[in-house]
């Protein structure tokens, strides 16, 4: 007869064999106070990667070039910064910050690169299209579109 997980024996690991289901899905706050602390990481990082590149550019000073790379940078870090994070364990810096996870709807699997790729870039320019209403919703105790999309929900895990 296998034990009923009970809700304070958190695993911090991301595994197909986890079960989250008893988990309750992560507020707007909480979720909120994340996308701040992500957002500072990785602005901090864009910025120190954009003026190494204008740093190495000024040798060769090609202005289409320059920009390029700065846009290339500014669009792909905070995507990969995703993908890293939550292919690996389901959490960001900042959703383990505010100890939330990021897992399939069904509560199996670690998130692949392709549901990463649809729920960052993809389900959360629609999700913030429509004056952000795929946001806000979560305010009402529904799952964000971008979650929806990507069948994902986030969890509390303490």
């Amino acid at each position: 007869m296998d034990e009923i997980q009970e809700p304070d024996e958190v695993k911090i690991y991301h595994s197909s064999e986890d079960d989250f289901s008893h988990y309750p899905e992560a507020k707007f706050f909480e979720r909120f106070i994340a996308v701040l602390i992500d957002g500072f990481i990785v602005a901090f990082a864009t910025k120190v990667i954009s003026s190494l590149i204008v740093l190495a550019m000024q040798t060769m000073p090609n202005v289409v070039i320059l920009n390029a790379l700065l846009v290339l940078v500014s669009f792909t870090l905070p995507t990969l910064y995703q993908i890293i994070f939550l292919t690996r364990d389901g959490q960001t810096l900042g959703k383990k910050a505010m100890k939330i996870k990021v897992v399939y709807q069904d509560n199996t699997e670690a998130l692949s690169v392709g549901t990463v790729m649809i729920r960052e870039p993809i389900g959360k320019l629609i999700s913030g299209i429509f004056l952000g209403i795929g946001f806000i919703v979560v305010l009402f105790g529904n799952r964000a579109w971008h979650d929806n999309i990507a069948d994902t929900k986030v969890i509390k895990i303490k």
